[in-house]
Parts: structure tokens; C-alpha cells; sequence
């Protein structure tokens, strides 16, 4: 069981890393469409843009629920 546990675990953590580093890069290009729509004279840029870091605050959220719905199931089964 020990097995399945460190499994569980590495496979958590890494899925956790990976999806920081894509919430991040949506921020970042968020945040470059908000900045260059105005400069560009596109104005929907920016619009995009703030539907970006919509979908990543919503993203961050659901990933930080699963994560805690994840260690709450797995302190319910036995190791």
C-alpha cells in the first residue's frame, strides 16, 4: 500500500506544479492582452484579456478544491 500512497502523492504534487506554471503563463498573457489592447487600438484585446484572468482565477480555484478534496478522500482510506 505504501506503493500506491507515494504514487498518489508524486502524482498529486507534480499535477500540482504543472498547473501552477500554466495559471501562471495565462496571467501573464492576460495581462499582456489588457496592456497592449489600448496600444494596439483593439479594444476587444483587452476584453480577452480580462476573460483570461477570469479563467484563471476560476482554474486556480477549482485546482486548489480538487487538490483539497484529493487529501481529504485520500485521509479517509486506510494505508
Amino acid at each position: 500500500m505504501d506503493y500506491v500512497n507515494s504514487l498518489f502523492d508524486s502524482l498529486t504534487k507534480g499535477g500540482i506544479s504543472v498547473a501552477i506554471k500554466l495559471l501562471g503563463l495565462l496571467f501573464f498573457l492576460g495581462g499582456i492582452a489588457i496592456a497592449t489592447g489600448p496600444v494596439v487600438g483593439d479594444e476587444r484585446m483587452g476584453g480577452h484579456g480580462r476573460k483570461i484572468l477570469g479563467g484563471v482565477a476560476i482554474g486556480g480555484i477549482v485546482m486548489l478544491g480538487a487538490v483539497g478534496l484529493a487529501t481529504a478522500l485520500s485521509s479517509l482510506v486506510a494505508h
